[in-house]
């Protein structure tokens, strides 16, 4: 069965009204990443092919969509959304939307790329884009929007014109800015703690204990390059510090992965790393263990799993 997937919304408040935008793909779709796997394609979009539209307008737009016998509109978080799951899933996105300026503050997002796609009725896949343009304050967006209504409005009957308005990248926008943290910071990007910085770098490790702390959110701002700012997220320096004092790890015994370390479980894998300073850490021997009945034991093929505590020396002791 072939469904949408919807990964992240972000609606973009203007004059004209409200700019929906929704990061979706198909469930049976697939796109190359840089590291030599796959994953499910995703693209950013206008919800209801509409670049600007009032409040009141959306919603009675959304309501027209429901009422059906089908009650699977599209996955969000994981489930299928009904009616009632489409009209809140809206509604949401409307409570909080931001302008242009405020998303590029707050989630570092450079940037809207629009333009016309506009294709051509049986002519076998002719296609063509037009009014093609980066823009990056409101005023540029109401601009936009008006040249590309006016064309639009124009079409002739063989023509199918969407409005391509897409974010840079194909990932959710992380908002960091409206969280403000008082005080010493980490900047963290991915599972990655930052380790150092400097222009046109960014130096990063999972060693908890080499991560860099900033004395406040707006130092970090400040000297880590604004390309890399996208998807960072910060935490307190005092709850790093914390983590910084816990030695224990859980190691594979046994099999062809024997002396290997756990990294990170996801919800189907088992990651293992070779590096002690990437393996996660636990404050004492017996959360380890714990973690190991609960969450491991039995559901991956390693033959076992042994407890270790990392000394500051870089050796290890069996706990």
């Amino acid at each position: 069965m072939s469904y949408e997937i919807v990964y992240d919304r972000r609606f973009i408040r203007s004059p004209l009204g409200i700019t929906p935008m929704i990061l979706a793909g198909s469930n049976n779709c697939y796109e190359p990443m840089p590291n030599g796997r796959e994953r499910r394609e995703r693209s950013w979009s206008p919800l209801f092919n509409d670049p600007a539209i009032p409040e009141e307008a959306l919603m009675a737009r959304v309501r027209s969509c429901c009422g059906g016998q089908f009650q699977e509109h599209f996955k969000w978080h994981g489930k299928f959304v009904d009616d009632a799951g489409f009209v809140a899933f809206v509604r949401n996105g409307v409570k909080g939307t931001l302008t242009l300026e405020e998303l590029q503050e707050y989630a570092h997002c450079g940037s809207l790329s629009c333009a016309l796609s506009i294709w051509y009725r049986n002519s076998n896949g002719t296609n063509r884009r037009e009014l093609s343009r980066t823009v990056g304050t409101t005023d540029e967006l109401v601009q936009w929007i008006g040249e590309a209504r006016a064309r639009m409005a124009n079409r002739t009957d063989n023509e199918e014109i969407y409005y391509d308005m897409r974010f840079s990248g194909r990932e959710p926008l992380r908002l960091q800015g409206r969280n403000i943290i008082s005080g010493a910071v980490v900047a963290i990007k991915g599972k990655y703690y930052v380790s150092g910085c400097m222009p046109g770098k960014l130096e990063t490790t999972m060693d908890v204990t080499k991560a860099m702390i900033f004395s406040g959110m707006d130092e970090a701002r400040y000297r880590i390059d604004p390309y890399f700012l996208r998807g960072m997220r910060f935490m307190k320096a005092e709850n790093v510090k914390a983590r910084m004092g816990w030695r224990f790890c859980i190691r594979v015994q046994g099999g062809s992965r024997d002396g290997m370390y756990m990294e990170q479980l996801t919800r189907s894998r088992f990651h293992m790393t070779y590096h002690q300073e990437s393996a996660r850490r636990f404050p004492d021997r017996m959360t380890a263990e714990r973690y190991i009945e609960k969450r491991l034991k039995g559901r991956f093929s390693v033959p076992g799993f042994s407890v270790y505590e990392i000394q500051q020396n870089g050796g290890e002791a069996r706990a």
